[in-house]
């Protein structure tokens, strides 16, 4: 394990998976970055706009070097 002199917080984890109400919602309201993984591009009107959305894991670097925006539109 990487021993780290820095503190971890949970606003500052992000959590992806593919269930929207079960991880992602549940994510943002545990205080992280919860990314919904909607692989087949589901048409939905209600994904609250609290929930990051990605089609495709290589979009994570993406949502990865812009976290700090992310983070404030997901507020």
């Amino acid at each position: 394990m990487h021993k780290t002199t820095e503190e971890i917080h949970t606003h500052d984890s992000l959590f992806v998976n593919d269930n929207l109400e079960l991880d992602a919602i549940a994510a943002k309201q545990a205080g992280m970055i919860g990314i919904w993984l909607d692989r087949y591009r589901v048409k939905l009107e209600d994904t609250p706009r609290s929930v990051e959305r990605m089609s495709r894991l290589t979009e994570m670097s993406e949502i990865q070097a812009d976290c700090d925006d992310v983070r404030e539109k997901l507020k």
